[in-house]
């Protein structure tokens, strides 16, 4: 992604626009984990809240978010990003 970079094999995107189609927000994560096939990342669900917080929930089969090793199992997470400040929490 554009002013983004890559943090493995597979990785996630959010992006904002506004209603004439400007992109206003971009945000792209992933896990770093130095072996094979083990960063790739999925989104599997989106949701706003009231205040327009964005909350991800997918799943992971690198380390993400947490100190914690996988071993090629998938993860699951869930972040609350609002725009313009980046994760609240992971």
């Amino acid at each position: 992604m554009p002013g983004q970079s890559s943090n493995g094999v597979e990785d996630i995107f959010v992006a904002r626009f506004s209603a004439f189609g400007s992109q206003t927000w971009l945000r792209q994560f992933g896990s770093r984990q130095p072996a094979d096939n083990a960063q790739r990342d999925y989104a599997r669900g989106l949701a706003l809240d009231p205040s327009g917080d964005l909350f991800v929930a997918g799943q992971t089969l690198g380390s993400f978010g947490t100190p914690r090793r996988n071993i090629h199992r998938p993860n699951w997470f869930v972040m609350k990003l609002r725009p313009g400040n980046g994760a609240l929490y992971e």
